[in-house]
């Protein structure tokens, strides 16, 4: 049971499944925990997909343009897997293309720019000494622009589709925060990819340990921001929610046990994004 377990979790996170899911579980929360007056669920569909795709096309770019990369542990399921996950890239795609037509206008004027935002992050365009950089190769740029990625998408995309202006801006700057920290042990398991690929991340500019304490102080600022945010919208238990998940997210920061296990960055780290999103629903219809 425990290894047919384990078989999904792997599948999930190989395919980009599961963080796709934790950006549509995101989006509800804010669909939620705002009354934003959505009568389809077409905006899910379109997080969901543009996440699948985003996160596929860039193995996809990984798998054509750098075979040094694709020889690291954790490329491994996409070089035993290429026919399976071509298929799953023109899913991803279809299913993205499918959404685009039923979501506002509105809506696809905000994911225009964040689509852009995407591809640059992706693709070289910046030419400098006869090399060609992306924005991940800005020093420490790479994990904030997918923190702004996800607080953008998860946040101001349902508000357009709502047809409502947004406004709460305490909740962007927790879950840009949030998603920072949460990104930030990845680019530790990455240093020594990192360094020979000349990308200059937090960790590698300030070291493993103060890149951790970085991460974890960044849990700690989201703290007030979220008794800002929902005591005045009077949603203590929304409040309660987001409070306990990010103890979780610290703990988790901090636990050297867990910070070595098999699934600790894309399934225990990726997995406080569900559980962001899970706490603040239930805790909401429990003590509204």
């Amino acid at each position: 049971m425990r290894k047919q377990l384990s078989a999904i979790i792997d599948f999930l996170i190989h395919t980009n499944l599961f963080i796709a899911s934790a950006a549509a579980a995101l989006t509800y929360e804010t669909v939620h925990l705002f009354e934003l007056e959505i009568h389809s669920p077409w905006i899910y569909v379109l997080v969901f997909f543009a996440t699948l795709s985003e996160y596929n096309l860039h193995r996809l770019l990984t798998l054509l343009n750098s075979k040094e990369a694709l020889l690291m542990d954790k490329h491994q399921w996409l070089r035993e897997n290429k026919r399976f996950f071509y298929a799953l890239m023109v899913f991803s795609l279809l299913g993205l293309a499918f959404a685009l037509f039923f979501v506002h206008t509105e809506t696809l004027k905000g994911l225009a720019p964040l689509g852009l935002l995407t591809l640059l992050y992706t693709i070289p365009f910046i030419r400098y000494k006869k090399r060609v950089y992306k924005l991940r190769d800005i020093p420490v740029f790479k994990t904030l622009v997918i923190a702004l990625i996800w607080s953008i998408s998860t946040l101001i995309l349902p508000f357009r589709e709502a047809h409502q202006e947004f406004s709460e801006y305490l909740m962007l700057l927790e879950r840009t925060l949030f998603v920072f920290a949460i990104c930030i042990p990845f680019d530790v398991r990455d240093m020594e990819a990192d360094r020979s690929s000349g990308l200059k991340t937090l960790p590698l500019l300030v070291g493993e340990d103060k890149s951790v304490n970085i991460a974890v102080a960044l849990m700690y600022l989201c703290t007030p921001f979220i008794f800002i945010q929902f005591i005045p919208m009077s949603q203590i238990g929304a409040m309660i929610g987001l409070l306990i998940n990010t103890a979780l997210v610290i703990y988790f920061l901090k636990s050297r046990k867990w910070r070595y296990t098999k699934h600790y960055h894309y399934g225990i780290l990726d997995g406080t994004m569900i559980s962001h999103a899970v706490l603040a629903v239930i805790g909401n219809i429990l003590y509204p």
